[in-house]
């Protein structure tokens, strides 16, 4: 038993010289042996189960774009077209490349053996960096941003046959028909998808019909005709004169609320089929819509009656879970001449039932699920069975031969990437304590106890001693306790895992001499912590371990723990406070001649040390750490204040944390108050508050600094006090001699916001007067005597001019003005009225909105718009740009100066707040 021996210095289990329990081996706090938990994060790697798909990784927030490409490889047509692409010098770096990294993709997603595939290098190659992979976009507008840079590369090269326009384009018409002259304006334009408005229609079709439905042009929105020379009643109709091989259609669910003046989704029910009368868009004056019913499968699959040339049938679903703000996209794919669907999300690929696409139509009943529901659909012409497209036309041999060997080299490294992976899966660390040193030793998780024993009795070499493998055990080891636990007697032929040895297990090794036998270890034993009280010192002496079977029973216990402390009176009481008793509770002992638990001074002792802790008081220049417990009041602190420092109790006041936040609800305990261990309070000499008092924070508003906001301060303030109240306390604090000159505005969080009325109440400010607390802020601005707050159908408007053709002082902040406008005041006399206060040619003017954090040397990514008369009159500049508050900030400048900035290309990372939606190509770059 040497190696037991050894570990614990050949301690007595027991120790009854100082009547105290002994621990067997070191405290767990000064437990020699540091145990880090090196878990190791082994890489995930997925092969491809099935031979057909292929998995994308998600880079943070491409779940958009892997829907996307997903959906575009299973259209056999577009990916014919990637493949037919030739890549030569002239198209600009490979790794800038977009087609040629959507065709290393696409041959990727068809032939690699990794059944998880990176798309970091094809948003490389349209100019992003990492930041960019983690901002989700809308995926529609994704794929109109993406064809357009395909396009840009294949024009004026070679490849400019290939065209993936085609597949989606179709053709609009809308015509205008002047009801007193007859004369009709048509005009054509082109379409990649359709997006359809959904509100208040409960099919697809229905969408469809309110999309082609003839518009009456009547009152305000009356047609100009050019014949009649005057605005008149007319006709609009819209049509589609050509529909495309490919037709996507986008179900409007994101819209702007007017009521709550913000951005919402729809996730009401709108029921589609699997096929399309393409007709149903060439129709005119339909009046009757479908009726909305919960459809079933028969009826979902159901095919139009007539034949026609323009049927088409559903082969995607991109789905949107979530709300207008985050949310995740995945698809519902049925692959080409295949009967059922999948559904591919990231990396993941799963078959799944016919009713899961009914449940995307939305509106279900489930909270979790109605937010996931169908945004994009994509329908395919139906086409005679010789002229569709085969998947086994694109094979591997008329790929690119440098797409082949990258292929090739790839899957060669990966199995053998895999097949150490494998390998790995189940090799597991386990530490093992010997002769007071800790090892480590790398095993297969399936070997049994029986041939761990064997690998470690290897290991030390303890054959060499003349021992046998009969000479060494095994044992758990408790690291919370430091010392060794059970066995593993009975369980030598089960296999690691089984007995709850993982990565990290930490093992005791214990031998014995060939002569001798091991220690008999009761399996039911468990160890409790023992906290002695000393009645002496009134104090608990360090936590020891106490050992003791689960199946003794507390009066047992009582009388073991006498056995061992034979000095203690024979007639000495224990009590015992315990928690259950269970391996690992505490247990507090008091050795007494009383019978009553009440006098227990331990236990109370006990209680008033689990309810008390140190809180630092500062008070001018002294410090005092007082012991206190926490579930006495406010007030009980208060007193013990005023004892130590000897103040009077209501002289003072006790603030948190911050100079502003002052305690004043006396009746609360320290714990409703959040105050805990280490909490410092600062003690203020003067009369405390008053419930209707807070101290508030006030900023001075200054429009032509460039903080804007300035010269901090902070008072106590009442809130039943009106604003013209506020000004006049204001005034005192700042000296300034008519407080009529002072206005009060809401602060936000990068500009000033409405302005309180004289007679408004500070309290009727806030939705909530209990939300009122200290450090609330409002600020105050100095306005000439003239100024007159904003009537109800005015709003005050921060006017700001950039000066795009300095290198230096883009804006000029002394250039700033606020100025009260009508709210109905349409967008072209907003642009006349500010050309004018600026001096600038009406015609040259642009205008934009600034919204949050917007850095000066960025303005020029701003939405910047100039208004043409007739374009839209009737549009109001609240409306237009999403005014709703004073103090929105207005940006102008003229158009005739060109921007001054430091030329840079592409590839220069975008700030993390520049969120806009764009691709770019080598040949954007070389323009």
């Amino acid at each position: 038993m040497d190696d037991f021996d050894s570990l614990f210095g050949g301690l007595d289990l027991f120790n009854t010289e100082n009547n105290l329990i002994e621990e067997k081996t070191n405290n767990k706090n000064n437990n020699q042996f540091k145990f880090k938990n090196k878990m190791k994060m082994k890489k995930k790697l997925y092969k491809r189960k099935n031979i057909d798909f292929c998995g994308l990784s998600n880079q943070g927030g491409t779940c958009y774009l892997n829907s996307l490409m997903q959906t575009l490889f299973h259209t056999l047509e577009f990916r014919k077209i990637v493949y037919q692409y030739n890549y030569n010098d002239l198209h600009g770096p490979i790794k800038f490349c977009i087609p040629y990294q959507l065709q290393l993709l696409f041959a990727k997603l068809q032939y690699s053996l990794n059944g998880e595939v990176k798309t970091n290098s094809l948003t490389k190659s349209f100019g992003w960096n990492e930041k960019d992979s983690y901002y989700q976009q809308d995926v529609q507008e994704f794929s109109r941003v993406l064809f357009d840079a395909l396009e840009k590369t294949f024009i004026n090269t070679e490849n400019s046959k290939l065209s993936i326009t085609n597949l989606f384009q179709g053709e609009l018409t809308s015509s205008v028909q002047c009801k007193i002259c007859g004369e009709i304006s048509l005009k054509k334009e082109s379409f990649l998808d359709i997006s359809l408005v959904i509100e208040n229609c409960s099919t697809l079709n229905d969408a469809i019909i309110n999309f082609i439905q003839p518009e009456l042009l009547t009152d305000d929105n009356q047609y100009f005709c050019e014949k009649c020379n005057k605005k008149v009643d007319a006709l609009k109709k819209l049509g589609f004169s050509k529909l495309p091989e490919i037709l996507s259609i986008q179900l409007k669910r994101f819209t702007f609320d007017i009521k709550t003046m913000s951005r919402i989704k729809l996730n009401n029910r709108v029921e589609f089929n699997y096929y399309l009368d393409g007709d149903l868009f060439l129709k005119e004056n339909i009046k009757e819509k479908e009726k909305g019913k919960e459809k079933s499968i028969d009826k979902f699959m159901e095919k139009p009656e007539k034949n026609t040339d323009n049927l088409y049938e559903l082969y995607s679903i991109l789905i949107h879970r979530g709300n207008s703000n985050s949310g995740h996209y995945f698809a519902y794919i049925k692959p080409n001449k295949m009967d059922c669907w999948y559904c591919f999300n990231d990396r993941k690929i799963n078959k799944i039932k016919m009713n899961d696409i009914l449940k995307t139509f939305g509106g279900g009943v489930d909270k979790k699920k109605s937010s996931e529901n169908a945004y994009l659909l994509m329908y395919r012409k139906v086409k005679k069975e010789e002229e569709e497209e085969d998947e086994k036309d694109l094979i591997y041999n008329n790929l690119p031969t440098n797409i082949q060997e990258i292929i090739q080299k790839e899957n060669e490294e990966f199995l053998k990437e895999y097949e150490e992976y494998e390998r790995n899966l189940t090799r597991i660390s386990i530490h093992y304590l010997f002769k007071n040193k800790q090892n480590e030793i790398t095993v297969d998780q399936r070997i049994t106890i029986k041939e761990l024993t064997k690998k470690i009795f290897k290991k030390l070499n303890l054959s060499k001693n003349e021992k046998t493998i009969d000479c060494i055990r095994l044992r758990r080891y408790r690291i919370d306790f430091g010392i060794p636990g059970g066995t593993f007697e009975g369980e030598e032929e089960e296999m690691l895992e089984k007995v709850g040895i993982v990565e990290n297990t930490v093992l005791f090794v214990e031998i014995r001499e060939p002569n001798e036998e091991f220690e008999k270890i009761d399996p039911n034993e468990i160890i409790l912590k023992i906290r002695l009280f000393n009645s002496i010192t009134e104090e608990f002496d360090q936590e020891n371990n106490f050992f003791i079977s689960k199946n003794e029973t507390l009066g047992k216990a009582k009388e073991k723990y006498l056995q061992m402390n034979k000095n203690q009176k024979s007639k000495s009481k224990i009590k015992i406070k315990y928690y259950g008793l269970v391996d690992g509770d505490e247990i507090i002992v008091e050795i007494t001649d009383q019978n009553n638990y009440e006098e227990s001074k331990a236990i109370k002792l006990y209680y008033q040390k689990q309810n008390t802790f140190d809180i630092l008081i500062e008070y001018e220049n002294e410090n005092e750490i007082i012991n206190f417990d926490f579930r006495k009041t406010l007030y009980e602190l208060k007193k013990e204040i005023s004892k130590i420092f000897k103040i009077d109790i209501d002289k003072f006041r006790i603030k948190k944390s911050s100079p502003i936040q002052e305690l004043k609800d006396l009746n609360l305990s320290l714990h409703d108050l959040n105050i805990f261990p280490s909490t410092i309070l600062q003690i203020e000499s003067g009369i405390p508050l008053t419930e209707e008092e807070f101290y508030f924070i006030f900023y001075e508003y200054d429009i032509y600094s460039e903080k804007m906001f300035e010269n901090e301060m902070n008072f106590p303030i009442n809130i039943n006090w009106n604003i013209l109240e506020l000004k006049k306390e204001i005034s005192k604090k700042i000296n300034l001699e008519n407080y009529q000159s002072l206005i009060i505005r809401e602060k936000e969080a990068f500009k000033a916001g409405k302005i309180y009325s004289d007679e408004l109440l500070i309290k009727d400010i806030f939705s909530n007067v209990n939300n009122i607390h200290d450090g609330k802020c409002l600020i105050y601005q100095i306005v000439g005597k003239e100024f007159e707050n904003p009537k109800k159908d005015e709003i005050l408007v921060l006017i700001e001019q950039y000066f795009p053709e300095r290198k230096k002082m883009k804006v000029d902040y002394k250039t700033r003005k606020e100025v009260i406008f009508k709210r109905e005041m349409s967008c072209i006399n907003f642009q006349k009225e500010v050309a004018n206060i600026y001096n600038l040619d009406q015609e040259r003017i642009q205008i934009a909105k600034k919204t949050g954090f917007q850095n000066i040397n960025n303005y020029h990514l701003l939405e910047w718009e100039h208004f043409k008369e007739n374009e839209i009159e009737n549009e109001t500049i609240c409306s237009f740009f999403d005014l709703n508050e004073d103090g929105d900030l207005i940006i102008i400048k003229d158009n005739s100066l060109k921007e001054n900035k430091t030329k840079t290309t592409r590839r220069k990372s975008r700030k993390s707040y520049e969120r806009e939606l764009k691709i770019y190509t080598f040949f954007d770059e070389k323009k």
